[in-house]
C-alpha cells in the first residue's frame, strides 16, 4: 500500500494541471455538501440544548376551519390542560413573542428583549442557570399582562434572570452580576440567574427574562378565554408517545368545545415536537438544498471519471506492460483506487476550507431565516462526514477508470501499434454516459433553481398594498411607571408625531402598534346586532394607528373616511377595515356605519381601505381592522417617516427630538421600512441565492466536463477520420459524424434531465409561489441553457475534427 501511494503521488505530481483541476473540482462540489451539511446537522440532527429534548413539545390551537394555522392559547384553556391532562410531567406557559424594555437610565438607555414566562418555564425545559438560579414560585409577578385595550395590570416584578448574551453585553460579563439590581423600565430588579451560553427560548432570543403569574389574566373577562397570546410547552411522562399525548389533548380539546362554545368552540388542541415548532417552515428548504449541492457532487464525480477514464485509456500501455511483468488486474485497480483516493483526500481537505468560508459568507444572509438555535460552523461530526464524504467520492469516481483496465486484455494492447490504443465501444459508451448524466443532473438543478427564482420574483413583484420605498421606521417603548394611563400614552405620541413634522425633509409622519408585515395581533369580532352563525368569533389582524397612518404609507382610501382631528377619547370608538374585510363579512362590501365589538369595545366603521400583505410570502391579504392610536394608545408604538431622500439620514434628528422630550427612551430598530420587507422574505431568498449560486457552479462544471468527454471521444477517432478523409469523405461528412454522436448522447441527457425535473418539482412544490410546478419559461431557460453549454461542446471538436490532416493523422499512427 505504501508503495502505491508513493507511485500514487508520483503521478498526480507529474501532471500538476491536470491534479490543480481535479482538487478544485472536488473541492467545489465537496465544499458545498459539507457547508450546507454543517447546516442541516445544526439546524435538523443536533440535540436541542435542553435536557431529553426529544421528551418536549409544543401545544398549539388550531381553528376546524384553518387547521394549517397554529397559534397561542388563552390563560383560560391552559389552566383547563393542565387540570385535565395524564400525559405530560411538567408544563409551562409563556408570552409567545419577545417584547421590548428600556434597560438603564437618562444617560444610556437601551432596548433590551424581555420574555414573561411562569415560574416552572427553566424547569420544564430542563435548563439550569449558569450562575445564580432559575425562577421558583415566590419570583411571581402579575406582570405585564395584556388585558384589554392598551390596558395593563401593574409592572411589580423585582427578579429577572438574564441570558448569557445580555449578560456578556450589558454587564462585560462580571462574575458579580448576579444579586446586581438593574434599572428596567425605570424600577430596580435583582438579577437571580444568567443563563448557559447555548440557551435558547423557544420564543426566540431574548435579554431578560420576568416571571409571571397568569391567576389574575384567567380571572378576567376578556383576556381569561377570549385573548389568545400565551405559548405553551411540556415535558411528556417516561414511556408516553407523542401520539398518546395528542389523542388526549384532541379529547380535551373536544370537552372544552361543549363547555366553552363561544371561545372554544371552533378551537381543535394539537401537540407538535419542540424542535419541529421552532424549525418553522425551514426544514423543506434545507433538504432542497442538501439535495442541490448532492447534484453538484454527483456532477463532480461524473466529471472526474470522465477525465480520469481519458487519462487511464491514455496509459493504458503502460497497464499493458505492467501486466506483462506479473501485475495482476487486482494490483492495477488497487492502483488507479490509490490514486483516486489521494486526489478525494485533497479535495476533501481543501473542500473544508472552502466549506469554512462559505460558512462565514452566509451567516448574515442565513441566521434570519434559521431557527434562533442554529450554529453555522463545522463541528467535528461534520469534518467527520467530510472526510467519509471524501473517500466515497474517490471510489465512486475512480471505480468506472479501474474496471475498465480490469477488462482490457495487454496482448491486444501491446499488439496494437499506435502510440495510444484504441477506444473499445464499452468505454465510448461510459463516457457517453457519463456526459450525458452531467448535463441531466444540471438540467434538473437548474430547473428547480428556476421555479425558486420565478416563484420569489412573483412574491416581490405581486402589490403589497402600501408604498415602502422612501420610509423610516423605528420603535419606543414607553415604560409603564413614567406612561401609566392612556392619556399619557396618547399625550406623549400627539407631541411627538408633532415635533417629527417640523423636520426638514419629512412629507408625512405616522404611528401605529406595528407596521406592515409586521402585524402579529389578532382579535376577534361581532357585528352588533348580528351575532355569528357558528360558535366563535372570527378573526382579524388588528392594529391601532394614528391619523396620518394610510397617507404616509400611501394605502387608498376606498370608502369613506381615516381618522381625523374630530376622533378623540372624548368621542365614540370609530374604527377603519380593509377591504378583504368588508368583503368577507358584509354583503357587497357594505360596512359603513357598521357597529363591530372588538375586545370590549363598541366602534363605529368610518372607512374602508385597500388591502395590505401582512405576510409577502402569502398570494392574499388577510382581512384586518385599524383603530385610533388616540383612542386605544399602547405601550410601545412604531414610527413611520416619509422622506423624499435617504430616510436613514433622518435617524439623528429623531433622536434628538426624542431625547428632547425624555432622555431616558431610546430609540429601537431604526430602519427602512423596504429591509422591513426583505427581512420577511429572507426565508425564500435564501434557497433561491443558494440554488441558483449551485445551479451555476453545476453548469461551469458539467460544461468543461461534457466538452472534455465529447474532445476526447473525438480525439480517439483521430485516425479513423484520417483515413475517411484520405479516401474522399468530405470535411462536413466528418464533422457531422461527431455532431450525431454528440447529439445522442444530448438526446439521452434531456430524457433524462426531463425525469429529473419531475423529482425537483415534487421537492419544491410547496415552496413555490404565484408559479406553476411545471412553470414553462423556468424549464425551458434551464433546458435551453444546459443544451445550448452541450452544443457548443460538441461543436468545437466536430470543427476541430473536420480539419484534421489525413496525411499527419496516418503518419502519427
Amino acid at each position: 500500500m505504501f508503495n502505491d501511494l508513493k507511485f500514487a503521488f508520483r503521478q498526480l505530481l507529474k501532471n500538476p494541471g491536470f491534479t490543480a483541476v481535479a482538487v478544485l473540482t472536488l473541492a467545489l462540489g465537496i465544499g458545498a455538501n459539507s457547508a450546507v451539511f454543517g447546516v442541516v446537522k445544526s439546524v435538523l440532527l443536533d440535540a436541542l440544548p435542553y435536557a431529553d429534548a426529544d421528551r418536549l413539545v409544543r401545544l398549539y390551537g388550531s381553528y376546524r376551519d384553518r387547521p394549517q394555522e397554529r397559534g397561542p392559547l388563552s390563560a383560560g384553556t391552559i389552566k383547563d390542560i393542565t387540570d385535565r391532562q395524564r400525559s405530560f410531567e411538567k408544563l409551562s406557559a409563556f408570552q409567545d413573542f419577545a417584547s421590548e424594555a428600556v434597560y438603564g437610565g437618562n444617560d444610556r438607555p437601551q432596548t433590551v428583549k424581555t420574555a414573561w414566562v411562569e415560574p416552572g418555564f427553566f424547569q420544564t425545559l430542563g435548563v439550569s442557570a449558569a450562575s445564580g438560579r432559575t425562577f421558583s414560585q415566590d419570583d411571581t409577578t402579575s406582570g405585564l399582562a395584556p388585558l384589554s385595550g392598551g390596558q395593563l395590570s401593574p409592572d411589580t416584578a423585582r427578579v429577572v434572570v438574564v441570558s448569557h448574551a445580555a449578560w456578556q453585553r450589558l454587564f462585560a460579563g462580571d462574575p458579580n452580576a448576579v444579586g446586581r439590581d438593574v434599572p428596567i423600565n425605570g424600577i430596580l430588579r435583582k438579577i437571580i440567574g444568567v443563563l448557559p451560553r447555548d440557551f435558547v427560548a423557544p420564543m426566540g432570543q431574548a435579554d431578560i427574562y420576568f416571571a409571571f403569574d397568569l391567576g389574575p389574566v384567567r380571572a378576567h373577562a376578556i383576556a381569561g378565554r377570549r385573548s389568545s397570546w400565551l405559548g405553551f410547552i411540556a415535558r411528556l411522562k417516561p414511556g408516553v408517545t407523542h401520539e398518546t399525548a395528542q389523542r388526549e389533548l384532541a379529547a380535551i380539546g373536544a370537552e372544552l368545545a361543549r363547555e366553552y362554545p363561544e371561545s372554544n368552540g371552533n378551537l381543535e388542541l394539537a401537540t407538535m415536537p419542540l424542535r419541529d415548532a421552532m424549525l418553522g417552515d425551514t426544514r423543506t428548504p434545507l433538504l432542497v438544498l442538501m439535495a442541490s449541492a448532492g447534484l453538484v457532487l454527483f456532477i463532480a464525480c461524473a466529471n472526474l471519471a470522465g477525465a480520469l477514464l481519458t487519462r487511464t485509456l491514455a496509459r493504458r500501455k503502460e497497464f499493458a506492460v505492467r501486466a506483462a511483468l506479473g501485475a495482476g488486474s487486482g494490483r492495477l485497480i488497487r492502483q488507479l483506487l490509490t490514486e483516486s483516493a489521494v486526489l478525494a483526500l485533497a479535495g476533501g481537505v481543501t473542500g473544508l476550507l472552502l466549506a469554512a468560508l462559505l460558512l462565514a459568507f452566509l451567516r448574515g444572509l442565513a441566521l434570519p431565516a434559521l431557527p434562533a438555535y442554529a450554529d453555522l460552523s463545522l463541528d467535528a461530526g461534520a469534518v467527520l462526514v467530510t472526510a467519509v464524504l471524501a473517500l466515497g467520492t474517490g471510489f465512486a469516481f475512480g471505480l468506472a477508470p479501474a474496471l475498465s483496465i480490469g477488462r482490457a486484455d495487454p496482448q491486444a494492447t501491446l499488439r496494437d501499434e499506435s502510440r495510444s490504443a484504441t477506444e473499445s465501444r464499452h468505454s465510448r459508451r461510459l463516457r457517453g454516459a457519463l456526459a450525458s448524466g452531467q448535463m441531466a443532473l444540471c438540467i434538473s438543478l437548474l430547473a428547480g433553481a428556476g421555479l425558486l427564482a420565478r416563484s420569489l420574483w412573483s412574491m416581490t413583484s405581486a402589490p403589497l398594498g402600501f408604498e415602502p420605498n422612501g420610509v423610516l421606521t423605528a420603535f419606543i417603548q414607553l415604560p409603564p411607571r413614567d406612561y401609566s394611563t392612556p392619556e399619557a400614552r396618547a399625550r406623549f405620541y400627539e407631541q411627538f408625531l408633532e415635533r417629527l413634522r417640523t423636520l426638514p425633509g419629512v412629507e408625512a409622519v405616522a404611528n401605529g402598534t406595528s407596521i406592515p408585515t409586521a402585524v402579529r395581533s389578532r382579535m376577534p369580532f361581532t357585528i352588533d346586532g348580528a351575532p355569528w352563525p357558528g360558535t366563535e368569533a372570527p378573526l382579524v389582524l388588528f392594529a391601532s394607528v394614528s391619523d396620518d397612518y394610510f397617507r404616509t404609507l400611501g394605502i387608498p382610501i376606498r370608502k369613506g373616511r381615516t381618522f381625523d382631528a374630530q376622533d378623540h377619547a372624548g368621542t365614540p370608538a370609530v374604527v377603519v377595515i380593509s377591504e378583504s374585510m368588508a368583503r368577507r363579512y358584509w354583503p357587497g362590501g357594505e360596512a359603513l356605519g357598521a357597529r363591530i365589538r372588538i375586545g370590549p369595545t363598541l366602534m363605529e366603521v368610518v372607512g374602508i381601505v385597500g388591502d395590505v400583505r401582512n405576510d409577502p410570502a402569502r398570494r392574499d391579504a388577510e382581512p384586518m381592522a385599524y383603530s385610533l392610536t388616540r383612542q386605544n394608545p399602547w405601550p410601545i408604538a412604531s414610527f413611520l417617516l416619509r422622506a423624499p431622500g435617504e430616510p436613514m439620514a433622518l435617524v439623528r434628528s429623531v433622536e434628538r427630538e426624542l431625547a428632547a422630550m425624555d432622555a431616558g427612551l431610546p430609540l429601537d430598530l431604526p430602519m427602512t421600512l423596504n429591509e422591513v420587507v426583505g427581512e420577511k422574505l429572507a426565508s425564500r431568498r435564501l434557497p433561491v441565492f443558494l440554488m441558483g449560486a449551485f445551479g451555476a457552479l453545476a453548469l461551469l462544471l458539467a460544461s468543461v466536463g461534457v466538452y472534455a468527454m465529447f474532445a476526447s471521444m473525438a480525439a480517439e477517432r483521430e485516425r479513423e477520420f484520417g483515413v475517411r478523409l484520405a479516401l474522399g469523405s468530405r470535411p462536413r461528412a466528418i464533422a457531422g459524424l461527431v455532431l450525431w454522436q454528440g447529439a445522442l448522447w444530448m438526446a439521452a441527457g434531456l430524457a433524462g434531465g426531463a425525469l429529473g425535473i419531475v423529482m425537483v418539482v415534487r421537492f419544491v412544490r410547496e415552496l413555490l409561489y404565484g408559479v406553476g410546478p411545471f412553470d414553462p419559461l423556468a424549464l425551458g431557460v434551464a433546458v435551453t441553457t444546459v443544451m445550448t453549454v452541450a452544443i457548443m461542446a460538441a461543436l468545437l471538436p466536430a470543427v476541430r475534427a473536420s480539419r484534421i490532416d489525413p496525411a499527419r493523422a496516418l503518419r502519427a499512427e
